[in-house]
């Protein structure tokens, strides 16, 4: 068993959460080590990557590797890959043990996390949304900006300004698809009847590279591969913030490092871990650790260093919803190219009858993974059905939704023996809200410029759409399995915790800048707490 020790501070994962407060901590001046797993994309794949950038002409077989894997049905990816591999998942069962029932579980051992495979899309929170917390969107404000000042933003200011601040000064507009375009177009004419009915629309916000940066050498070019992997890089991954930091020497960054639990004696805390590679037992001593690697996985570090085993936690969850649409405008063969797939338009529904907290949906227009779902749907009835369905595609759009976490569903997290055991806590007020948020759209389609495909409605299961947290909630007095207001849990001084298991709820917005702003926040902040 090796031991090292320098009294650093030490952050424990490459995440967004891990690396925002990184960025708070060396911007201050501090020391810092961060300890990774670390997996990266194959080698031979970023090969593949390099040469098509390289080329000036794409070639279709290399294109085709890259998108291999990655398979859509009409309930959406049930994998998200990265260039067709799966490193960003990969040896995470084998190291975390997890039993999950009923419940969709999201972890990463990869360098970025899961920002990696994210869909890039940021919000603030809302004050009403957050009054359960013991921090406001006041005291989030500043750090919201400080996160702008190291993540790009491709973002409009349009309606959604009036609620959601853009909190940046060099945010810059992306060009929408063609259909998203008409979308637009139609949403604005029906705009005083929208307002009325309790609906507020924009374009998304995306953590993009719009333009050429100092940083990354290309902006977005509208190559259609969001959903495969971004060549250019011009969607944003905690890992471009690391090797930046790394870069400058700002950090040191421990690779192949897997933490198992934190241990605090007087001034140091002790980190237990083990190489991911030869298994062996690795320790480290930190002056101060600053814990990121996810919900579930730093709930297992949590529960085995506060040697509470027996514990059930609650996680909380953003209820997600997959609903396809039948647009008014089709797509056509002039925006089958030349555009992003991510979300094009952002749509929030405040309506009491829906619960006290907006609804928020995601909408993605045109994108060839469309194809794939309507043949998993159609089955052999495709080859015989294919003119329809393209009059079909060339319309298709899909809404991913999601709710606030008092009417979603919840899941129970405890931890036996080495196994963390995930189960599904219903709550019949999810499904029940999300139908009647659908029946809003659909009586609304001539306003909206679009009608809901109701039979194809997936309400998803708690985890599904990656909106999690809440194990270790922030409060003003903490109590067991809490955290104050700097990350701390009840029992521990010197470790923080950063990333959404502190968060108290889960509002239906975009969950990854708040976290990013908080975690930013208790970089800057944990010392007026010690």
């Amino acid at each position: 068993m090796s031991v090292q020790s320098d009294l650093s501070i030490y952050i424990i994962g490459s995440g967004p959460a891990s690396i925002s407060c990184a960025q708070a901590l060396v911007d201050d001046g501090y020391p810092v080590v961060i300890l990774d797993a670390g997996i990266e994309l194959e080698a031979e794949r970023q090969q593949v990557v390099d040469a098509l950038l390289a080329s000036p002409n794409w070639d279709k077989d290399a294109l085709a590797s890259l998108k291999a894997g990655t398979d859509a049905t009409v309930s959406g990816i049930p994998v998200k890959k990265h260039f067709g591999s799966d490193y960003p998942y990969r040896e995470v069962l084998e190291n975390l043990s997890v039993q999950a029932h009923h419940v969709r579980t999201f972890a990463s051992f990869a360098k970025g996390g899961l920002s990696n495979v994210w869909g890039a899309q940021v919000l603030p929170y809302l004050a009403e949304d957050i009054t359960d917390w013991p921090i406001t969107t006041a005291e989030l404000e500043p750090y919201y900006k400080a996160v702008f000042d190291f993540m790009p933003l491709a973002a409009t200011h349009d309606d959604l300004a009036e609620i959601f601040p853009l909190h940046s000064d060099t945010y810059q507009p992306l060009t929408p698809s063609w259909q998203a375009k008409r979308l637009l177009r139609h949403l604005d004419k029906h705009r005083a009847y929208l307002r009325d009915k309790g609906f507020i629309y924009g374009a998304s916000r995306l953590a993009m590279y719009v333009q050429q940066s100092c940083e990354e050498p290309k902006g977005c070019i509208y190559c259609g591969l969001c959903m495969y992997g971004c060549p250019h890089n011009a969607i944003y991954s905690a890992a471009q913030t690391l090797n930046h930091l790394v870069r400058k020497k700002k950090v040191s960054y421990v690779k192949d490092v897997v933490v198992d639990r934190v241990e605090e004696a007087g001034e140091t805390v002790r980190i237990h871990a083990h190489d991911r590679l030869s298994g062996a037992s690795k320790t480290f001593d930190a002056a101060r650790v600053f814990l990121g690697t996810g919900v579930l996985p730093t709930a297992k570090i949590l529960l085995k260093s506060l040697q509470q085993p027996g514990a059930t936690l609650t996680m909380r969850d953003s209820q997600y919803f997959l609903l396809p649409l039948l647009g008014f405008y089709g797509a056509s063969c002039f925006s089958h190219s030349n555009l992003h797939t991510l979300a094009q338009v952002f749509i929030e529904i405040v309506d009491q009858a829906l619960g006290n907290h907006p609804v928020h949906l995601n909408i993605y227009t045109y994108n060839e993974l469309y194809e794939q779902a309507l043949k998993h749907l159609l089955g052999k009835a495709y080859s015989f059905l294919k003119y329809p369905a393209n009059l079909i595609l060339d319309r298709l759009m899909v809404i991913q939704g999601n709710l606030h976490s008092d009417i979603s569903e919840t899941a129970t997290v405890s931890l036996q023996g080495d196994t963390l055991i995930v189960q599904r806590k219903e709550n019949p007020l999810a499904a029940k809200t999300v139908r009647m948020v659908v029946k809003k759209l659909y009586c609304n389609a001539l306003s909206l410029g679009f009608v809901p495909l109701s039979p194809l409605l997936k309400i998803g299961v708690p985890g599904q759409g990656v909106h999690t947290g809440g194990t270790f909630p922030m409060r003003h007095n903490p109590g067991n399995f809490e955290t104050d207001i700097y990350g701390r849990p009840t029992g521990l001084q010197r470790v923080h915790v950063v990333d959404a298991s502190v968060l108290p709820s889960i509002p239906s917005t975009t969950i990854t800048l708040t976290i990013m702003a908080n975690a930013y926040r208790i970089g800057k902040e944990w010392h007026h707490g010690a």
